[in-house]
């Protein structure tokens, strides 16, 4: 054994290196403050943590719904009932889920077994090959249910634009876990069925079987003193007590070499090569969340108003006179006669017709669309680092005699050196944030603005709005020569008067929108004919091409119309233009070309953005790390007025808010 020992007298001129104040609290026994009781029950009600996790082991708790807006707080409201105290837990953690399947069934067969583990042909029961070749409800579907659900959670983190190459990779991988999966199930087979070299009671090797404490161990009582825990509430410290104080002074006392820990055996003209590895394995996971909403907004109000006026006065006037004078005289001897006669006709007709036609339109189109879209992405990454150094020694002995080689560590001796700086009396308070009134100041971190580039034009071409035009037409009932009624084509559902140039043409990059079956609507304005006084016919246009209309009169219930005068008739109608399909095309050209630069400036954006982020987040953790907590002998005379206020304040002030009643400290 090496000596430690060491004659300190040779070492009276070293300096220490560093000492340390430490101190022994003996508290008051008897005394509690109800200070501290205040301070603690800050935090809810106090329940004692060891008798909670013994009822937790032994009783189950007859409440199990929780309830809202309720007056019980749950249900069933009843006593709790006992549980089995054992629990099986896995020694050797392989990362299976199988393994975590079987492990519920062994938890099964330790409750019916008072905490045995199975043995020999007993783990047959619990591992069973028709169970793992079951592919509805076997362990090895039910791994891989579990599974899936990962992958599906995971999957719906993922951006849309992202999920399928994302599904492809997570899916090899977990196909990967499945056949492991597959692996153990068979290891746990052999094992369970003794197979040839195989013993089932190895497979207690897996398990280890925890029994809680009995109940009774609830009326044992705990010294807070025995063993300090923060999280035992069980007992309350004194405020007062005694504080023995005590300083460390810590010496270099060189280093030496410890007690050999391998040793290398080498025969006469022996080389053996001695290589030194030594390996560092870092991990680090760091985790990143980013949450973004982006509320798209459009409106657009457009109003048509037409006001069409057409008035018509027709005035016929016939006057017809005629008049017949007839005087004749006779002289026969001394008879003289003399016969007059008058005959006249006069005839006066008036026909005076006016006919008004006003017609107003008014068209108002309000569209809006709202488009929200929020985005949520997690990345998480996880660097492993693995620093490995190794150290090649080539030792040979050439001597004729058997040599042994000592490896031993070098270690370091330090001296520590304890002084008494003496007892005194001290008050245990508790304080929170005592420093809060020192104004002291934040980090303000001021990162770089991301460098982006401007933005392209972010809005797409509507299409071009539909046109609505009015034209007028003139037409003319021909009168028949034999007087017969003129009946409807059966074909046409009318009769036909006449085929006519549309009166209005499509504006440039417009056609005209084809109704159904062809159809126009006409109104009549105005009409005059011969002895025509009654209701004017229904007319009705067909558009037999791009340019022309065919007018028709709508025959009555008889399919037939018996009217053998000329009548003119003036028509309104009204046609839809819609852009053609060429100017449809250019404009979702277009579009799809802003929407895939607004898609690729997005991308560089996002990424120029995280990048931006990672290194203001770097940054400012690499200063925040730099912020190095001030000791407290390091205060300045006005910061320890504030914390000492702070302390009065705790003591007086408490104090006095305590009723009479109440126990005092």
């Amino acid at each position: 054994m090496f000596d430690l020992f060491k004659n300190i007298g040779n070492y009276q001129q070293v300096p220490p290196y560093a000492s340390e104040l430490y101190g022994v609290y003996q508290p008051l026994l008897g005394w509690q403050s109800s200070l501290t009781k205040k301070w603690i029950q800050h935090g809810g009600s106090i329940i004692d943590p060891r008798v909670k996790g013994i009822l937790d082991k032994r009783i189950l708790s007859g409440l199990q719904t929780y309830l809202i807006d309720n007056p019980l707080f749950g249900e069933p409201l009843q006593p709790g009932t006992g549980k089995s105290p054992y629990t099986v837990s896995i020694a050797k953690d392989l990362n299976s889920e199988i393994l975590n399947l079987v492990r519920v069934k062994v938890q099964s067969f330790v409750d019916n077994h008072e905490g045995r583990l199975p043995e020999g042909e007993e783990w047959r029961q619990v591992i069973d090959i028709n169970n793992l070749l079951d592919q509805e409800n076997g362990d090895l579907r039910k791994a891989n249910d579990i599974y899936k659900e990962r992958l599906n959670l995971e999957l719906a983190e993922v951006p849309d634009e992202l999920k399928n190459g994302f599904y492809l990779i997570k899916n090899k991988e977990y196909f990967e876990l499945l056949k492991y999966e597959s692996q153990i199930a068979a290891f746990l087979l052999f094992f369970a069925e003794g197979q040839p070299g195989y013993d089932p009671n190895d497979l207690k090797k897996l398990f280890v079987v925890n029994v809680s404490p009995p109940l009774n161990t609830i009326f044992k009582s705990t010294d807070p003193l025995a063993s300090i825990d923060p999280g035992d509430k069980s007992g309350v410290l004194s405020p007062v007590g005694l504080v023995h104080l005590f300083r460390q002074y810590f010496f270099d006392l060189g280093t030496f070499l410890g007690e050999p820990v391998e040793h290398i055996w080498l025969s006469p003209g022996t080389t053996i090569e001695l290589i030194e590895v030594s390996t560092r394995k870092t991990t680090t996971e760091r985790s990143f969340e980013t949450f973004s909403e982006t509320i798209n907004r459009a409106e657009r109000s457009s109003t048509l108003k037409d006001e069409l006026s057409d008035a018509v006065k027709d005035e016929n006037q016939n006057s017809t006179k005629l008049g017949v004078s007839q005087s004749n005289t006779v002289n026969l001897y001394v008879y003289q006669g003399t016969v007059s006669t008058n005959f006249g006709i006069e005839s006066t007709r008036k026909n005076s017709r006016e006919a008004t036609h006003k017609q107003n339109r008014e068209q108002n189109e309000k569209l809006s669309s709202e488009i929200k879209q929020n985005f949520k992405s997690i990345f998480k990454t996880v660097t492993e680092t693995t620093d490995t150094r190794s150290r090649r020694h080539v030792i040979q002995n050439p001597s004729e005699k058997l040599i042994n080689y000592e490896l031993r560590r070098k270690m370091r001796r330090v001296g520590v050196q304890i002084q008494d700086v003496g007892i005194g009396l001290c008050w245990q308070v508790f304080i929170d944030e005592p420093g809060k009134n020192l104004g002291l100041p934040n980090l303000v971190h001021v990162a770089a603005p991301t460098d982006l580039e401007p933005q392209p034009n972010q809005n797409e071409t509507a299409y071009p709005p539909d046109l609505l035009k009015v034209f007028d037409l003139k037409v003319t009932w021909l009168a028949t020569t034999d007087d017969k009624p003129r009946r409807a084509n059966l074909d046409k559902g009318f009769i036909p008067i006449g085929v006519f140039p549309l009166p209005v043409q499509p504006d440039s990059g417009y056609e005209v929108e084809m109704p159904h079956n062809g159809q126009v609507n006409l109104s009549v304005t105005s009409y005059s004919g011969r002895d025509f006084v009654g209701p004017p016919f229904a007319f009705i246009g067909k558009l037999v091409s791009a340019n022309q209309i065919e007018v028709g009169v709508v025959p009555g219930p008889k399919g037939r119309i018996e009217w053998s005068r000329n009548v003119n008739f003036a028509l309104i109608g009204e046609l839809k233009f819609v852009p053609t399909s060429d100017v449809k095309k250019q404009i979702d050209e277009a579009n799809q070309k802003i929407r895939e630069e607004r898609q690729s400036s997005s991308r560089e954006k996002a990424r120029l953005t995280k990048e931006a982020f990672f290194k203001a987040a770097k940054e400012r953790i690499e200063l925040a790390s730099e912020v190095k907590p001030r000791p407290s002998w390091d205060l300045r005379e006005e910061e320890r007025t504030v914390v000492y206020r702070e302390l009065i304040k705790r003591l007086m002030l408490d104090s006095w808010e305590v009723s009479e009643g109440e126990e005092q400290d």
